[in-house]
């Protein structure tokens, strides 16, 4: 090789090899633009500041979620009733990110993350509440909480707040979610609610000072997604296109699972520590018996149930599990003898087969609650004996 051509060779690196320096940067540049607009964007939603939130999105933007419908972002916005929403899903919610990855092909970005949503509900009175109408009504307030011991019943109107009246309505710009919000606080703090009881001559308003504490498990809420972003840069700006998320509840599948096979069928009843809350409740067919609160009491259930049909076997396999956010129902069905007492009715030697569904709710990757339903009258008939008389208060 000539050295004209050597110099010219050396001189054609430096500048590619320039060109590359350059190119790193702007990608650099870029990734770090992305990743503003990426926080700007969650920030936004999570402070319902809407404005800001949509300026990040393109008008032509898509986003499928996870009930697996696609919807258009821009498409006919009501900002305030949007407002409202991202304030009711926030409020007292906590976010973390995992596996977050940035993916740039020059204009146009992908993100994925796993995103966990959790909100543990830490200080409440413990009462379902509602809007009926313009007020506030008590729905159901749950035994040995602070509302039901305070006296708070089924069907009371909440009129005041702290002192403040409840007034819903466009004229007062309050909406359930402001009083919601304000009858919630932190565990150990008191709110004073003023309660009107019944009407016309048998109708009672009287203050009521509950203290918060800590609620059930069960009221606790989680969703775990896989979130796949395509973000688009214009003029050097960055806008989400698209979103989609799926549900993460594989691992949750596989802890119904082992409900069913190792607690169920094995009888190792030391596994419930492992995959279900202490304080947590279980529900089932009113004609069985109360409900249970802690994970002791349903190792109590569980342990009479195996000793009245010992050689009992549930059968559910993965297929007939429907997942979704922090909850998976199973199909399941049950065959055994009763060999043993059950319900005080004593041993009939019969075989009996039955078949029903389990909701069960997970949060922290623990089973924080289960409604379990089948039909016990089929049971009865089975065994061809009358069912025992249980007429007793059930609390839900």
């Amino acid at each position: 090789m000539r050295k004209w051509q050597i110099i010219a060779s050396i001189f054609s690196w430096l500048i590619l090899s320039g060109e590359a320096k350059a190119s790193d940067k702007i990608e650099s540049d870029d990734l770090v633009s992305l990743k503003e607009a990426f926080s700007l964007s969650r920030e936004s939603w999570q402070s319902a500041d809407v404005e800001t939130h949509f300026s990040l999105i393109r008008p032509e933007a898509k986003s499928m979620g996870t009930g697996g419908v696609l919807g258009e972002m821009l498409q006919d916005v009501d900002y305030e009733e949007v407002r409202n929403t991202a304030k009711r899903m926030n409020e007292g919610r906590e976010y973390r990110i995992d596996d977050l990855d940035f993916n740039i092909h020059g204009s146009v970005a992908t993100v994925t993350f796993n995103e966990i949503g959790i909100n543990e509900d830490n200080g409440g009175i413990g009462a379902h509440i509602e809007q009926a109408n313009n007020v506030i009504r008590v729905k159901k307030p749950t035994p040995k909480f602070p509302a039901y011991e305070a006296g708070i019943r089924a069907g009371d109107l909440l009129t005041k707040v702290d002192g403040v009246e409840v007034s819903i309505s466009e004229e007062s710009g309050k909406t359930f979610l402001d009083y919601l919000n304000k009858v919630k606080g932190k565990t150990g703090t008191s709110v004073t609610l003023t309660i009107k009881r019944g009407e016309a001559e048998n109708q009672r308003i009287f203050d009521v000072n509950v203290t918060r504490k800590q609620l059930h498990s069960a009221g606790r809420w989680e969703e775990r997604v896989a979130v796949s972003q395509i973000w688009n840069r214009i003029d050097g700006e960055w806008l989400r296109l698209h979103e989609h998320k799926t549900h993460i509840t594989a691992d949750l599948v596989d802890l119904a699972s082992r409900l069913i096979e190792e607690v169920w069928n094995k009888g190792d009843l030391s596994v419930l520590d492992e995959l279900c809350a202490p304080d947590i409740i279980r529900i089932v067919p009113p004609s069985i018996g109360t409900v249970t609160y802690s994970v002791e009491a349903m190792k109590q259930s569980i342990l009479s149930w195996r000793e009245a049909f010992p050689d009992a076997k549930a059968t559910a396999s993965k297929r007939g599990m429907i997942a979704s956010a922090n909850q998976v129902v199973v199909r399941w069905r049950f065959d055994g003898t009763h060999q043993g007492e059950y319900m005080g009715v004593p041993a009939t030697g019969k075989k009996i087969r039955n078949s029903g569904i389990s909701i069960l709710r997970f949060v922290r990757g623990k089973i924080v609650s289960e409604y379990a339903m089948w039909d016990d009258l089929h049971t009865w008939r089975q065994l061809e004996v009358d069912p025992p008389n249980r007429n007793q208060e059930q609390s839900y």
